[in-house]
């Protein structure tokens, strides 16, 4: 009967432990069994975590690691290794699991250096945005990282970046892909707190030199902004040409950013004839400008005591006076802007200001800002700054021109002209054009 039992009761082991009481219990055959069973869950494990996207609990990829993104996640830009040379990180893709807003951020030496939330379309799951750097590293490392702005603890896999050629300069402008129109080029953009002087140079496909400025960037809350402003020449034909910005110590250059550019136009066109200007005399200085521009009397004076002189707001667009009178009495509280809301496309404002410098004082410091591009306007040293869009942004302009002219002697004074021009491509260069006119007719008397 023992016989006949055993069958029995292996058939209810059987059904009471599934297969594992098939198992030898002994020998090698049983520590062969157990490593194959051990094998087989372990890649289970494995597949299904690849499932799940790559990551466990929501951990971060290795910095700089090269994870494959899941299925659902398709990215555009930037592509894993993809070098940045500017403050603004384009990213775009398509992203399929429902989320409807992407939180990405760049980290660089372990430290967030900016974020951006991004919209995703609910239809077909495109999403694109950018992200802007705080401040320039040298380092030849960052990592983008994308979550879902309602699960910030979930990452996707995360994307390796380079960094500029370990460069500690960012171009805010120009852009890519830029064109190049005469007769200005304003290069501006965010260096390292140690950089202490910029220097820009522009250059054509075969290695001709068109221009180069130098200049010291000005300490700002984050990182330290620059606006350097070229003097173009006679440009040659349409071409390629390159736009080299370098950090300057000790008269050595260090590793700065390249960024190619596409010269739009040939030499520069004619600027009419002097019949068709208009010439404004003023006590110590007058200047010519287009017949076809407006001018606006401004009463307030530019310079008190015996010295006072007032000049006109002249500009291509129609004006109105800048001040406003408050008292019943004609004495009340005075407040003067801008003699109209907003620049045409194309358009030119030009205001002046000028102060007056004690025979002690050394006139490039009478508004105590640094120099820009050196020039030389009506026989005087004279300063170009630029900014887009400056100070002029209220009036919708797309750029800013200072230009200080020192007059030294025994009445030195500097002339401040502020210049505001709308418009892009052909319509800015011409606008530049027109102040650069203005410039070339200034004369001082006195």
């Amino acid at each position: 009967m023992r016989q006949g039992a055993e069958p029995a009761d292996e058939g209810a082991g059987a059904r009471g432990h599934g297969g594992l009481s098939r198992i030898p219990r002994s020998g090698l055959p049983a520590l062969a069994a157990w490593l194959l069973l051990v094998g087989v869950i372990v890649a289970i494990a494995l597949a299904g975590d690849e499932l799940m996207g790559g990551t466990r609990g929501g951990s971060l990829a290795p910095f700089g690691s090269r994870v494959a993104a899941p299925a659902r996640l398709v990215l555009t830009q930037p592509t894993a290794g993809m070098t940045i040379s500017s403050r603004t990180v384009m990213v775009s893709g398509i992203l399929r699991d429902g989320t409807t807003t992407l939180l990405a951020r760049i980290w660089i030496g372990g430290d967030a250096e900016g974020s951006a939330m991004i919209p995703v379309d609910a239809a077909s799951g495109r999403f694109g945005g950018q992200v802007t750097l705080l401040v320039p590293r040298e380092s030849a490392q960052a990592v983008l990282e994308l979550t879902n702005a309602s699960r910030p603890d979930s990452p996707y896999p995360s994307i390796p970046l380079t960094i500029a050629s370990s460069s500690p300069v960012f171009l805010d402008e120009p852009g890519a892909p830029f064109r190049v129109w005469d007769p200005l080029l304003i290069v501006a953009g965010t260096a390292d707190e140690s950089v202490a002087s910029l220097r820009a140079t522009l250059s054509t496909s075969d290695g001709t030199l068109l221009a180069s400025v130098e200049g010291a960037p000005e300490p700002a809350h984050l990182g330290s902004t620059f606006s350097l402003v070229a003097l173009l020449p006679k440009l040659p034909s349409p071409g390629d040409a390159l736009l080299l910005v370098e950090p300057v110590s000790d008269g050595a250059a260090r590793d700065g950013v390249r960024q190619g550019v596409r010269l739009a136009t040939g030499p520069r066109s004619a600027t009419g004839d002097t019949q068709a200007a208009i010439t404004f005399v003023g006590r110590t200085l007058s200047f010519s400008y287009p017949r076809a521009w407006y001018s606006q009397r401004f009463d307030y004076p530019l310079v008190f005591g015996p010295d006072v002189e007032t000049v006109p707001f002249v500009g291509s667009d129609p004006m109105r006076d800048a001040c406003r009178n408050h008292g019943t009495d004609g004495w009340g509280p005075l407040t003067c802007g801008w003699p109209l809301d907003r620049l045409s496309d194309g358009g030119v404002l030009l205001t002046w200001w000028i102060a007056a410098a004690g025979p002690d004082t050394p006139a490039p410091d009478a508004f105590g800002l640094p120099r820009g591009t050196p020039m030389v306007v009506g026989g005087m040293p004279a300063s170009l700054r630029g900014a887009r869009p400056g100070i002029c942004r209220s009036l919708e302009a797309t750029e800013t021109l200072m230009v200080d002219v020192f007059v030294t002697g025994a009445r030195a004074r500097t002339y401040r002209l502020t210049a505001c021009l709308a418009g892009q491509g052909e319509a800015l260069a011409e606008a530049e054009r027109d102040v650069l006119d203005v410039l070339a007719s200034l004369s001082f008397r006195g």
